[in-house]
């Protein structure tokens, strides 16, 4: 009778070991989906971060390029109108240098008065 106790015993320890080897590779098998999932929401959450941040370079672009023009044109229109202004200023000297040279002429044409 020792003998097929002891037997039964080893099937016991065996039986024993094969469930613990089974629940070792189900809890294996578990990390190993856990850690494919964490990789995917890793990824994804990457992307994600990339993706907002191209946008939000995308828009500051947009606004520094938004301000460049702006400046460009508040810089075009003071140059047209400090042109203006010396456009004007020569017309004006031209009235008074032809207001001499007639006079001159005048002047030297009938002998000044």
């Amino acid at each position: 009778m020792t003998v097929e106790v002891g037997l039964i015993t080893m099937r016991d320890k065996i039986e024993k070991i094969k469930n613990a080897e089974d629940k070792a590779n189900e809890k294996i098998e578990e990390a190993r989906k856990k850690a494919k999932e964490i990789v995917r929401n890793a990824e994804k959450e990457a992307k994600e971060l990339v993706e907002e941040a191209e946008k939000e370079a995308k828009e500051e672009g947009n606004e520094i390029v938004k301000s460049a023009k702006s400046d460009v044109e508040v810089e075009a229109k003071k140059i047209k109108e400090d042109a203006q202004d010396e456009v004007s200023d020569i017309k004006e000297r031209k009235e008074e240098r032809l207001e001499v040279a007639t006079e001159e002429v005048i002047n030297t044409l009938f002998g000044g008065a």
